[in-house]
């Protein structure tokens, strides 16, 4: 079968798999530092900007997390 074999069906799920991970380090950053966006973005070495608009993507908001 195809799935078997690494075709379709098992690269459809790499996106989501991605993008889960994803939300997963941010989630644990802005965890790690109380929702501070600027030492996200520093730990994860992108912008603040890129920072806001993965918050955006993945539905999060960051005053859950500060302290």
């Amino acid at each position: 079968p195809e799935a078997v074999r690494g075709g379709a069906a098992a690269r459809d799920d790499e996106p989501r798999d991605a993008d889960e991970t994803r939300r997963s380090e941010l989630v644990a950053l802005l965890t790690e530092h109380g929702g501070n966006i600027s030492a996200v973005a520093r730990a994860a070495k992108r912008s603040r900007v890129q920072i806001h608009r993965l918050l955006r993507q993945f539905g999060i908001d960051a005053e859950r997390f500060r302290r």
